[in-house]
């Protein structure tokens, strides 16, 4: 199940790339920052199985999240069925943000078991709680 989870990220960040620079099937619709917004959201909540539960691990893995949205818009600028918007990075970071805390929340209110999945941790039967890998 932990591979699993882990899994998410590649698997979203392929997906997210491939959205950003396939080629566009015609002009953007009114809730394309919404789109952006609710897809950076998801990919800051699929790094949480790598944090370890170290907010310092969650907050430089969306950083890097960002920095990729952003390399993703630059990147728009040079295809010509695409085109670079500020805004889509706006939404982009607004997105992680609320990721972000939606995420320490998460860690915050979630029982110790279920946590401990949802942060990659193995679980030790043999000792009292979760033990780190």
């Amino acid at each position: 199940m932990i591979f699993a989870l882990k899994m998410l990220l590649p698997a979203f960040t392929a997906f997210i790339t491939w959205q950003s620079l396939a080629p566009s099937s015609g002009p953007a619709l009114f809730w394309d920052k919404g789109l952006h917004f609710a897809a950076y959201l998801l990919f800051a909540l699929v790094t949480l199985p790598w944090t370890r539960g170290l907010s310092s691990r969650l907050f430089g893995l969306c950083a890097a999240v960002f920095v990729y949205s952003a390399a993703l818009e630059v990147i728009q600028h040079f295809l010509p069925t695409r085109q670079m918007d500020v805004l889509d990075l706006v939404a982009n970071g607004l997105g992680v943000l609320v990721g972000v805390a939606s995420a320490l929340v998460i860690v915050r209110l979630t029982p110790t078991g279920w946590r401990s999945l949802l942060l990659g941790e193995r679980i030790d039967t043999h000792q009292n709680g979760p033990a780190c890998q």
